[in-house]
């Protein structure tokens, strides 16, 4: 459909009908209403899942929305046997093949469950879809679903939820179905047989852009114009959102006469259908601002006219269902409310007394207050409104002053609005709409006139610049707000648009009118850089750009753009010369340009498959330029990649800001990669893990374990078989060059392999030192000349290949196994006799001369393990034989024991390794499958990530800066 060269027409048209929806877009609504972003809301847990409840007065709407509740219906025409007791995730088609209570939930056989009690069967987990709580099947720990439940078309899918009232997420992963393999379920896609993982929906039609035919253009539209079923409704001074950007709109609130209305009408776009609900409690002056799980955040309401809005806000869903949140300001009046692209929510509020000052207010989640933005006393009371640009930044208005406020809620600036006279001499009452390009254009609310303006001095100067002045009208885009009342109007900035909520001056009917500029722009609108895209839509307004290429999607063309990139750092920076070659004959310098390489990988994006550089194809991506996936863009961010660090830091460190495993001393890793007939050890930085890994030879005739390496990086050491079976360890130089002091020239010497037999069975060893020219141990071992003893000691090396023990560190247990010296303590793990189940945990001082020890408190487990951690140890086993392993961290000040969460998938744990200077921490462990694996514990997103390629079989692993 070509948006450009339509025949000019007038938005001055009738009303049209709205034809049937095509079945393919029933199939894409499923029970959240708007879209995949309703991933999680509450369910009653305990319960079989039920159809939500219709508190609707009115059961005449097309669709209801529950797509999950429709599967019992499915035609099973000619009484067709079905399979029964079906596992979860199985293949159904009704509920009654998934067992007693059980759910088919979109062809995947579930039942309800408690996500706060684990009452789901081993192998899966609680998560909650929509709704509802339903146990699904994990991702085993290959991040991999295949020949889960029989199925080849399930995925791993992410599943994210948005912190209702702030900017953060938590993303946890199942297996699901997903035809695409975007990682997004079918149930929540909006594009469920294209990849689509950013679920972007420009126009808020429910078909994501990736399958859209038009992605700005409402499918019912005629030429850009779109009028919804009209309906009767007699409340004045109703309330609606100031601006949506999902499939759905709220209306709520209004008085008639002395009554106040109770419900909420909402209007599915999709199926152009209304539905109403009742309300908590009847109100009206609500203020009402989306979320970014496409839900809205709505106030109070008053009770009384004039009367401050008191008690807790609501999320209001898609279904009419509400639930309360935090607390609405106190001593508020005539609320105006919006969120930032990153879910601040924002207050703009007159108080009591004195009656003309008002607050703007951003709220912070995590601390549960208030943060005065700005205060200010009017001359008398004015209406003010709110939007957001499509930078994501929130802005507040009224007919003289303009405020926007960032993303993170912070930073306002604060303008004057400045208008061209009617042509009745009157002044324009705005409503303001964001658009391409930076670009903001303004409709008078009484007579629809549009115009284009700047509230920010620098866009005015740079248009005077160029030679084209604003404010300037823009009769083209004039509306017709005749025969209306009680005007309101919604903007649509993702789409270029706006929605008209109103009344008919003659009847109580409620009249909602949508205008798409996009669809409707003509080769006669205003183009002032005769590009052929009219000014409305253009990302570039003011500089010539017919591909309107915009590579970093955030509607800034990239000839206008001063990040093109979206990386936060200016185009300008990017750009470095480096010096000639001399023995370049050209003598010309190199320059090298980053402006299209978004995580600097020297990658240009068009060229990059995966352009944020967190691992992630740009095709699974649910955030393609967020390196750590918090839902925070890089360029909004001071730490793109969620390490601890911000990018400045790691740029002065030379370490990569959008790599979470690089980071400054984010060190070496040490580990045992199980080969097809042997165990290999392995070293690469955790920076770049095994991409840059290097193997150290081991004899064939060996088995190493406990790998470890001097801080020099000049030595290895493993035991030359599993623990309590060899005597014997190893030590490994690497290779080096010296010089010939005879001819002076460099040789070089191969990595040399020295085994040292020290006629003890060793269990364990730590390092004492980090110097590879004295190296010295702490061993544990067992006496040869005493049955059933073992002790700890010193071992040292000498040049004739022989080891030296020194003084047993004195403890009054016979039997020590994993042990550890902190400071002038040992702890370890033993007991009285030879028994690795009846371990318990205990402590000696190193400088003590008569045998003591003290036993401390600790978790009983079977076959316990113990890891150092940072002031702290980890005890590792399985609590009851058989079972899978659980690890709890101990204090080594009062012995507290905390349990610590597991990878998902991971049932046996091999090693656990803090990162020093950090709250990050390694582990090796295994799943079901038996197959070992590398995990990262993030300690800023509390999450862990796999970092080993899963067709890799990690096994022990240890860790230096």
């Amino acid at each position: 459909m070509n948006i450009y060269n339509r025949a000019p027409r007038t938005l001055l048209q009738a009303p049209v009908t709205i034809p049937a929806k095509i079945a393919t877009v029933f199939l894409l609504l499923s029970f959240l209403g708007a879209g995949c972003s309703l991933d999680f809301e509450e369910f009653n847990a305990g319960k079989t899942p039920q159809a939500d409840s219709d508190t609707s007065t009115d059961s005449s709407s097309e669709a209801d929305g529950d797509k999950e509740q429709d599967s019992s219906e499915t035609d099973t025409e000619n009484d067709v046997d079905l399979p029964t007791d079906l596992p979860l995730g199985g293949a159904c088609v009704e509920d009654s093949q998934c067992g007693e209570g059980g759910l088919c939930m979109d062809s995947y056989c579930t039942h309800a469950c408690d996500p706060s009690a684990d009452s789901c069967e081993p192998g899966s987990s609680c998560k909650k879809l929509g709704e509802l709580s339903v146990c699904v099947l994990d991702c085993d720990t290959n991040l991999s679903c295949a020949g889960m439940a029989s199925r080849s078309d399930l995925g791993c899918v992410d599943l994210v939820e948005f912190n209702p009232a702030g900017r953060t997420l938590t993303s946890e992963r199942a297996c699901l179905p997903d035809a695409d393999q975007d990682r997004v379920f079918d149930a929540h896609d909006n594009c469920p047989d294209v990849t689509n993982a950013d679920q972007r929906d420009s126009d808020g039609d429910g078909i994501g852009d990736a399958c859209d035919p038009d992605i700005y253009c409402h499918p019912d539209a005629t030429d850009g114009y779109l009028e919804y079923p009209i309906i009767d409704f007699e409340y004045a001074n109703f309330s609606v959102p100031e601006f949506i950007e999902g499939t759905w709109l709220p209306i709520l609130g209004g008085r008639f006469e002395d009554d106040v209305n109770p419900e909420v009408f909402v209007l599915d776009r999709t199926t152009a259908s209304w539905k109403p609900y009742a309300l908590p409690y009847a109100a009206t002056g609500y203020a009402i601002a989306p979320l970014r799980d496409g839900n809205f955040l709505i106030t109070p309401g008053e009770t009384l006219p004039d009367v401050a809005q008191t008690g807790p806000m609501f999320v209001l869903k898609a279904n009419g269902q509400t639930e309360s949140s935090f607390t609405f300001p106190a001593n508020s009046f005539l609320p105006t409310l919006a969120t930032t692209s990153l879910g601040i929510p924002l207050f703009h509020t007159y108080s009591a007394t004195p009656a003309l000052s008002w607050t703007l207010r951003s709220y912070n989640a995590q601390s549960n207050t208030f943060l005065s933005l700005r205060n200010w006393t009017d001359a008398a009371r004015r209406a003010w409104y709110s939007s957001r640009d499509l930078q994501g930044n929130a802005y507040f208005y009224s007919g003289i002053d303009f405020i926007s406020v960032s993303p993170q809620g912070t930073s306002p600036t604060v303008s004057t609005l400045t208008f061209p006279a009617l042509p009745d001499s009157s002044s324009l009452d705005p409503f303001i709409l964001s658009a391409p390009g930076e670009q903001f254009y303004a409709w008078d609310r009484r007579s629809g006139q549009a115009v284009r303006f700047s509230p920010a001095a620098a866009k005015v100067t740079e248009a005077s610049d160029k030679g084209f002045t604003l404010p300037v009208a823009m009769p083209e885009l004039n509306i017709d707000l005749r025969n209306l009342r009680d005007i309101n109007i919604v903007a649509m900035p993702d789409a270029t648009g706006l929605l008209v909520v109103a009344r008919h001056t003659a009847a109580s009917k409620l009249v909602v009118r949508e205008y798409n500029f996009a669809c409707r722009a003509t080769d006669e609108w205003t183009d002032s850089d005769e590009d052929g895209i009219p000014d409305i839509i253009d990302n570039c307004p003011f500089d010539a750009n017919p591909d309107q290429s915009d590579l970093d999607g955030d509607r800034i063309g990239d000839a206008c753009d001063p990040d093109i990139d979206g990386d936060g750092i200016p185009n300008v920076d990017e750009i470095f010369t480096t010096p000639a070659d001399p023995e370049d004959e050209s003598g010309e310098p190199e320059i090298i340009d980053f402006s299209r390489d978004s995580d600097n990988d020297g990658v240009p994006n068009d060229e990059d498959d995966d352009i944020d550089g967190d691992g992630i194809p740009n095709a699974q991506d649910r955030f393609p330029l967020d390196s750590d996936n918090d839902g925070i863009p890089n360029h909004l961010t001071a730490d793109a990649d969620g390490d601890g660090f911000s990018d400045a830091t790691e740029r002065t460190n030379g370490t990569n800001p959008y790599n979470p495993l690089s980071f400054p001393g984010s060190g070496t890793v040490i580990y045992i990669n199980q080969g097809d007939d042997k165990r290999i050890i392995q070293t690469s930085p955790l920076a770049d893990f095994q991409q840059a890994a290097e193997t150290i030879d081991t004899p064939d005739d060996i088995t190493p374990h406990w790998p470890q390496m001097t801080g020099d990086y000049l030595a290895t050491l493993y035991l030359t078989d599993a623990p309590g079976q060899t005597t014997k360890i190893a030590v490994v130089t690497p290779p080096t060059t010296i010089i010939d002091e005879e001819t002076q020239e460099p040789v070089e010497l191969d990595a040399v392999t020295t085994i040292y037999d020290t006629e003890h069975t060793l269990r364990s060893f730590q390092l004492m030192n980090q110097d590879a020219e004295n190296l010295s141990l702490l061993v544990t071992y067992k006496n040869s000349q005493v049955p059933n003893l073992w002790q700890v000691a010193p071992l040292t090396f000498d040049e004739e290949n022989l080891t030296q023990f020194g003084i047993p560190l004195s403890t009054s247990v016979p039997y020590i196994a994993d042990g550890f010296l902190v400071g002038a303590q040992f702890y370890f793990l033993g007991g009285q006799g030879d028994c690795p189940s009846c371990l318990n945990f205990y402590t000696t001082s190193m400088l003590a001369t008569t045998p003591a020890s003290t036993l401390l408190p600790a978790p009983v487990l079977v076959s316990p393990r113990l890891q150092p951690a940072i002031n702290a140890m980890y005890l590792i086993g399985p609590a009851t034989a058989g079972t899978q392993d659980v690890v709890y961290k101990i204090t080594l000040t009062g012995s507290n024991a905390q349990k610590v969460a597991l990878p998902v998938g991971v049932t046996k744990v091999n090693s656990i390794k803090p990162i020093t200077g950090t709250n990050h921490v390694l582990l090796s462990g295994a799943g079901k499958d038996g197959i070992h694996g590398l995990w990262f514990f993030n300690s800023i997103r509390n999450q862990w990530h796999r970092v080993s390629h899963p067709t890799d079989d990690i096994l022990e692993i240890s860790w230096i800066p």
